[in-house]
């Protein structure tokens, strides 16, 4: 082969290479960014299972937050931390009712609380409902509250609302008629003193509420005659500086007579009887029947 021929030939050869170099050579694509990291934010909500309780991510990525085992420190059975029920409720069973009132001797009038108490295992029912078993017509019953009217038993009962089988408890209270009133007067000066020693009808009972001092004046003989019942009572009060004086009347400083009555807790100083009948005294002139004196100074 000449040399133009061989010359030739190398040339093509190298083109070709070149051109089959350049031929492979590609553009490159740009570089991406980078994915910024996740970050959890935790669900108001718990979640919970037999094995403990978790807050799901927010954005539902199966991620469980603020994983914890249950607690029950008040043993309630259910977790404090996610309400989860831990133990079987115990079924609600009512075992009995009991029942007591605020007196179960009462007067005309009155009004007596009630109160029951229900006892039990579970979640059960406490209340109960009243009612009037016996004396309806001597009673009215308002909630837990019974007002009795008249005479006689009043019975009332207290049911388990809670309870199938409707256990009870009962109260019986007896009833009697309201006592008179007793009629107090009360002797605070010189004058009702005096008006005292006068009266001729005399009931209920009669109070000292301040000393009497008698000093110049003149006591009269006496009308009061103290009753069956009738309590002249000084409270610890003081008669004072009272000079009596009756030759014949059988009375005494506080009162003509004492019949079934009583006197008491009355002090006398500086008092003084003048007469030639032994029968006029300091309280009085006669003492009848089963009267009572008691605490005189």
């Amino acid at each position: 082969m000449n040399k133009k021929l061989t010359k030739l030939l190398s040339v093509f050869v190298i083109a070709g290479a070149i051109g089959t170099g350049v031929a492979g050579i590609t553009a490159c694509s740009p570089k991406q960014p980078e994915t910024p990291e996740h970050t959890h934010t935790a669900a108001t909500e718990w979640q919970s299972d037999a094995n403990g309780h978790w807050h799901n991510c927010t954005a539902n990525d199966g991620a469980k937050l603020n994983e914890g085992t249950h607690v029950d420190p008040n043993s309630d059975g259910k977790c404090d931390v996610c309400d989860y029920q831990m133990t079987t409720p115990a079924e609600a069973t009512i075992t009995g009712v009991e029942a007591s009132a605020s007196k179960t001797e009462a007067t005309v009038g009155d009004e007596i609380a009630l109160t029951a108490t229900v006892s039990g295992t579970g979640d059960y029912d406490k209340t109960v409902t009243w009612a009037i078993t016996e004396g309806s017509d001597k009673a009215t019953l308002a909630g837990a509250t019974l007002t009795v009217t008249a005479e006689g038993t009043v019975k009332v009962q207290a049911t388990a609302n809670g309870d199938n089988t409707k256990k009870s408890a009962e109260i019986a209270i007896t009833v009697t008629a309201a006592q008179a009133a007793v009629n107090v007067r009360e002797i605070a000066t010189v004058d009702d003193f005096l008006a005292f020693r006068q009266l001729a009808e005399l009931d209920g009972t009669y109070k000292l509420v301040a000393d009497i001092d008698l000093a110049g004046v003149t006591l009269e003989a006496p009308k009061a005659k103290l009753g069956a019942g009738v309590v002249f009572d000084g409270q610890g009060y003081t008669i004072k500086n009272a000079v009596y004086a009756n030759a014949t009347a059988k009375t005494g400083i506080l009162c003509a007579s004492l019949q079934d009555a009583t006197v008491t807790n009355v002090k006398f100083l500086g008092c003084a009887t003048v007469s030639s009948n032994e029968s006029v005294a300091i309280v009085a002139g006669l003492v009848n029947g089963v009267s009572t004196l008691t605490k005189i100074e």
